[in-house]
């Protein structure tokens, strides 16, 4: 009670990250605006890393113009370009300034009442040795992969919330502890990142303008989680900006509208995913321990860590413990209530076998990912992706 007392009093600073996206920040200030605060005193941090250009003066002249009416307003005007990562890391530092901070890009769109479930979270999560940040965003595809990114379903249960060892970027709270103990281990890895089977290939490789690859490595090797509302309290419109030469509409996930009251689970009662977006502690078999079975049906991981049980869609030279089929909604309800079937298979990598023969098993993929999906379209959106291929190409080659 104690607690819950404190946070009530507590001023979680709401941080916008702006840079060059007048628009894109004139859309995000509206929906805060019209957020439920409950007659909190909330302060509104606008931070805009700085270009010589007329987008930065538009963005400035959007940020000293907004009327912020539930609280201080303060407006840091950075006088060199810092990048995206120093960016990032300067807002996360402002945790010095307040118990807690919502770090919102510019691109977000907020739910009316992204407010509210942050402090619910809070109140659950804010001291968990586990939690090393809270989410605003559900994510509808894994996008740590590479593009083009696969769907992605959690788990249903009890409770509102779900855990996942991956750090968010689309909107998340950070408590200042939270954030020390990151940017302490940060220090010490800053440039240090190599190919590591633990982390998605695709995550090391990401360019060193990511702050968010850090996050996530820290996040796995210090063996904590991220809080994840199955609903989301922001989207994600994928303006034109660092990282994207494209407007992409992928981020977009629907919105909680109605006011909560969140069901918080316990740490050891919440359905949780690793880093691969893969279901943990996945009871797929009554006689095997789940910490020896890798747990890889969006095939990344390839069993590199060599536990002894695989649990895949792959077709591989091992003993075939049980197979499932491909129906169910997240994919590994087939393999936790014995969905017979041919298209999921959990080997013993100790003992050699024949490998399972498919017809078209990437196709059985796509059908269940994508439904149906035409060839015309099917053809657009190939060129779509393949000029945006070419003009990042480009681009890259100019630096």
């Amino acid at each position: 009670m104690e607690q819950k007392q404190e946070l009530n009093k507590m001023n979680i600073a709401i941080v916008v990250a702006a840079f060059n996206r007048p628009e894109s920040l004139k859309r995000l200030l509206a929906s805060i605006s019209q957020a439920e605060y409950n007659g909190n005193p909330v302060t509104l941090v606008i931070s805009i890393d700085y270009q010589n250009s007329d987008r930065h003066a538009e963005t400035v002249t959007i940020a000293r113009n907004f009327e912020w009416m539930f609280g201080d307003k303060l407006i840091i005007e950075h006088q060199r370009n810092l990048g995206l990562k120093k960016h990032i890391l300067s807002c996360g530092r402002l945790t010095a300034n307040y118990p807690a901070i919502i770090m919102l890009e510019d691109d977000l769109l907020v739910s009316r009442q992204y407010y509210d479930y942050t402090r619910q979270m809070l109140e659950k999560y804010a001291s968990d040795e586990h939690i090393a940040g809270i989410s605003l965003y559900a994510p509808l595809w894994v996008s740590i992969f590479g593009k083009p990114g696969r769907p992605f379903i959690p788990d249903s249960s009890a409770y509102d919330a779900y855990f996942i060892q991956c750090a968010q970027s689309w909107g998340q709270c950070w408590t200042a502890g939270m954030w020390d103990n990151f940017y302490e281990w940060f220090l010490q890895h800053d440039m240090k990142l190599v190919p590591d089977p633990e982390i998605p290939g695709e995550v090391t490789r990401w360019p060193e303008s990511s702050w968010l690859k850090y996050y996530i490595c820290y996040v796995v090797k210090t063996n904590k989680y991220f809080v994840q509302p199955y609903i989301s309290l922001t989207t994600n419109f994928g303006d034109i900006g660092t990282h994207t030469d494209i407007v992409n509409s992928s981020g977009q996930t629907p919105l909680q509208n109605g006011k909560m009251q969140y069901r918080k689970p316990e740490f050891s009662e919440a359905v949780r995913y690793d880093v691969f977006f893969e279901r943990m502690d996945l009871p797929a078999s009554p006689d095997i321990i789940s910490s020896d079975i890798c747990v890889d049906l969006y095939g990344a991981k390839r069993n590199i860590t060599k536990k002894r049980y695989w649990l895949t869609m792959d077709c591989a030279p091992y003993k075939i413990v049980s197979s499932y089929g491909l129906y169910l909604r997240p994919h590994e309800r087939n393999a936790i209530l014995n969905i017979q079937g041919n298209d999921i298979f959990l080997y013993d990598t100790n003992e050699q076998g024949q490998a399972p023969k498919k017809n078209n098993p990437d196709m059985t993929k796509l059908w269940y990912d994508y439904k149906i999906i035409s060839f015309k379209n099917s053809l657009k959106i190939f060129l779509y992706n393949l000029k945006g291929r070419l003009l990042h190409s480009i681009k890259e080659r100019l630096k």
